[in-house]
C-alpha cells in the first residue's frame, strides 16, 4: 500500500504494511500509473479511466478501484470494479425545525400543490433515508402519510414521486433509496411527497435517519416554498477501500475479458451485412455470444443470440443479416462466460446496450455530421415522458440523460453516449436542441459534454459566433463552437451549432485552477402546480436578502462546481457589498475582474 499520509492510513485501517508519504496525486479524471522495481524496470502499469466501461464510483464517488484478480490483464477495464462500501455507512438522525410560511406564489392553488416535501442530491449519488417525519413542534401525528410508498399515478399524494435525474429512486424494506444520476434542482429533478395538513405560520420539525451509500453526500430537503430547507452533508465513513486486505470484489478464478467493441459499416445501408466484433481474453475455455434485437416503441422486443467466431488473433466476429430495412435500430451487446465469471460489453449489457441504425438516405457532406442513435422508447420519454407509459418519471424539464450511440461524420462510433433535449421552461419541446455527453473513457476531441442549438436555423445564425469571436479578440476565454449537421436516427439532417458548455471541460481548459473555483449558474425558480401548469418564474438577481443562508439563493443561483460544499459565502458577500452602496474600487476588484466583466 502506498499512501499520501501513512500515519493517517494506519490510524484508520490498523497496523498495515504501508509506504509513504507519497507526494504525488492521482487524478480522478484518469491517470497513467506505473510500478517500477528496485532497478527501475517497469513491473506493472495501468492507464486507468474514470467511467464508461471502467468503474465509475471511483471517480470521486467514495469507492476505490479494485483489481478483481491479479492474473487478469489490468490494462483492460474488465479487470476492475468499484470497491464494495455498502456495510460501512451507518444511519444517523438529522433534525431541523422552523416556521412553515406557505408562500403560495400561484393562484388559484390547492394544498396538494404546495404542502409538499422535496428531496434531492446536488449531484449523482445514492443515499438511504428512513423514518421520515414532519410533526408539529416535533410532537403528535406524522404529516407524511404515505412515506413507505412510491407514487404510481404521477402525483405525490399517493407516495414518493421520483422524476428526472432522480427517476431510479425506490423503496426497499420501508426505506427510501434516493438515487440520482445527475444534479437535483427546483423543477423536475427530485423526489417529492405531499404533507397536506401543514398550516401556515405553524412550527414544524423535520426528522429522518439517513446514511450515505455512494456519490454525492449533500442532501437538500425543502418544503415547496423553501421556508423549511435544511442542507445536510451526510457522514462518509473514513475507512473506505481495503488497503492491506483482500479486495472486496476479488474473484478466486480469473474471468474472461472483453474490449474494443465495434460494428461495421458505421451506418449500414439496407443492402449491407453488418459485422460486430470485439477482442476477448480467456483464462480458460469460454463462449462468446452476440446478443441483439430490433428496437421497438416499448423497449421490450425479445433478445436473440448467436455465437461469435474467433478470427485467430484474439478478436471475435458475428455477422448480422437480419436487419435489412432502412430505419431499423439494432440494440446489441457481447456476452462471454467462463468459470471465473461473466463479462458483458458494454458493461451495462441489456440495460445500456450499444446501438446502430440502418439508413439508406444520401447525405451531402458540406459540414461535419453528428448522428445520434436513440431507442424509440427513450425518444418517447424525452418528448412525452410524464405519462403512465413511463411511470410519470420524465416531465418536460427533466434532465436525465438517455442512452445513445454517437457517430461522428458517419465514421467514428461512440457507444453509451448520453443525450437529453434542452431549453428553458419557455423553449424546451422537441429534440431540435440537445445536450449530450460521452463516457469519460471515450472523449471526443477531449470533450465530455457538448450541446447543439437551433440558432443557425433562424436569423440569429451568427449572433453567438460573433460575440464569441469578439471576446476572443479581446483576449477572453470562450467556448469552442462549430456549425454541424445533426441527424437523430434516420431523420433529415438539421443545421445546428455545436457548443462547448460552460462546465468542467471548459473550466479546465481555460483557467489554471479549473474546477477549483466556484461556478454559479443563474436560473429561474419555476413555481409549478402538480399538473405542471403555472410556471410563473422568479429570476436571479444581485439582491442581498439580509442573510447569507444558502436556502435564500440556492434555487436561483445553482452551483456547478464544488456542489457538495454548499458554500455561498463568496457570492452572498458580493451581493452584500454592492447592496450597501459604499464600496471602494479596491473592494470590488478583490471580488471580481471589472475589465473582464465589462467585456461581457
Amino acid at each position: 500500500v502506498v499512501a499520501a499520509d501513512a500515519s493517517l492510513l494506519r490510524s484508520i485501517h490498523g497496523n498495515i504494511n504501508v509506504l509513504g508519504n507519497f507526494v504525488g496525486k492521482l487524478n480522478n479524471d484518469g491517470d497513467l500509473l506505473r510500478l517500477l522495481d528496485s532497478r527501475g524496470n517497469l513491473a506493472n502499469e495501468v492507464d486507468y479511466k474514470p467511467g464508461g466501461d471502467w468503474p465509475s464510483l471511483a471517480h470521486g464517488g467514495g469507492s476505490s478501484m479494485e483489481l478483481i484478480n491479479p492474473f487478469m490483464d489490468n490494462r483492460l477495464a474488465s479487470a476492475w470494479r468499484d470497491s464494495d462500501e455498502s456495510t460501512k455507512p451507518k444511519f444517523k438522525t438529522y433534525v431541523t425545525s422552523g416556521i412553515y410560511e406557505s408562500n403560495a406564489l400561484l393562484t388559484p392553488i390547492l394544498p396538494t400543490d404546495i404542502n409538499e416535501l422535496h428531496l434531492y442530491l446536488v449531484s449523482a449519488g445514492h443515499v438511504i433515508l428512513d423514518n421520515i417525519q414532519i410533526r408539529k413542534n416535533g410532537e403528535g401525528v406524522n404529516y407524511i402519510f404515505n412515506g413507505k410508498k412510491m407514487s404510481i399515478n404521477g402525483v405525490s399524494e399517493s407516495g414518493w414521486l421520483a422524476q428526472g435525474t432522480h427517476w431510479a429512486t425506490y423503496i426497499k424494506d420501508g426505506q427510501l433509496h434516493l438515487i440520482s444520476d445527475g444534479r437535483g434542482d427546483n423543477r423536475a429533478n427530485r423526489v417529492e411527497i405531499d404533507a397536506p395538513n401543514l398550516r401556515k405560520g405553524e412550527a414544524y420539525e423535520l426528522r429522518f435517519d439517513a446514511k450515505w451509500v455512494s456519490g454525492s453526500p449533500r442532501l437538500i430537503a425543502h418544503t415547496w416554498d423553501y421556508s423549511l430547507c435544511p442542507s445536510i452533508l451526510l457522514d462518509v465513513p473514513p475507512n473506505l477501500g481495503t488497503p492491506g486486505r483482500p479486495n472486496s470484489r476479488r474473484l478466486a478464478t480469473p474471468a474472461v475479458q472483453l474490449d474494443n467493441l465495434q460494428h461495421s459499416p458505421a451506418v449500414p445501408r439496407s443492402s449491407d451485412t453488418i459485422a460486430v466484433s470485439c477482442r476477448a481474453k480467456f483464462p480458460t475455455t469460454a463462449a462468446v455470444k452476440l446478443i441483439h434485437r430490433l428496437d421497438n416503441d416499448n423497449g421490450n422486443s425479445p433478445w436473440n443470440s448467436k455465437p461469435m467466431t474467433s478470427n485467430g488473433d484474439g478478436t471475435y466476429t458475428a455477422l448480422l443479416n437480419e436487419y435489412k430495412t432502412s430505419g431499423n435500430i439494432v440494440q446489441f451487446y457481447v456476452q462471454a462466460s467462463s468459470p471465473g465469471g461473466e463479462c458483458l460489453l458494454p458493461r451495462g449489457g441489456a440495460d445500456r446496450p450499444a446501438m446502430l441504425i440502418v439508413d439508406d438516405q444520401v447525405i451531402t457532406k458540406d459540414l461535419r455530421y453528428e448522428r445520434f442513435v436513440i431507442s424509440a422508447y427513450d425518444t418517447g420519454a424525452m418528448l412525452g415522458g410524464n405519462t403512465n407509459k413511463y411511470n410519470w418519471k420524465f416531465p418536460r424539464l427533466n434532465n436525465h440523460y438517455f442512452n445513445a450511440t454517437f457517430i461522428n461524420n458517419e465514421q467514428e462510433v461512440y457507444y453509451n453516449a448520453e443525450i437529453h433535449n434542452s431549453g428553458s421552461g419557455y423553449t424546451r419541446g422537441g429534440l431540435d436542441r440537445g445536450k449530450w455527453k460521452l463516457p469519460l473513457d471515450r472523449l471526443f476531441r477531449d470533450h465530455h459534454k457538448l450541446t447543439y442549438d437551433n440558432d443557425p436555423d433562424g436569423q440569429a445564425r451568427h449572433h453567438n459566433r460573433l460575440v464569441r469571436y469578439w471576446l476572443y479578440l479581446l483576449g477572453e476565454p470562450v467556448s469552442e463552437c462549430e456549425f454541424v449537421r445533426v441527424i437523430l436516427n434516420k431523420n433529415p439532417s438539421m443545421l445546428r451549432e455545436e457548443t462547448e458548455p460552460v462546465s468542467n471541460d471548459y473550466l479546465k481548459r481555460a483557467w489554471k485552477h479549473g474546477t477549483q473555483g466556484r461556478l454559479y449558474r443563474p436560473e429561474f425558480t419555476w413555481w409549478f402546480r402538480d399538473d405542471w401548469t403555472g410556471g410563473s418564474p422568479i429570476g436571479p438577481s444581485f439582491e442581498y436578502k439580509g442573510s447569507s443562508d444558502p436556502r435564500l439563493y440556492r434555487h436561483v443561483w445553482m452551483k456547478r462546481t464544488r456542489e457538495a460544499e454548499d458554500d455561498y459565502t463568496d457570492l452572498t458577500g458580493f451581493f452584500k457589498l454592492i447592496s450597501e452602496n459604499q464600496y471602494t474600487q479596491k473592494q470590488i476588484e478583490e471580488i471580481l475582474d471589472p475589465e473582464a466583466v465589462l467585456k461581457h
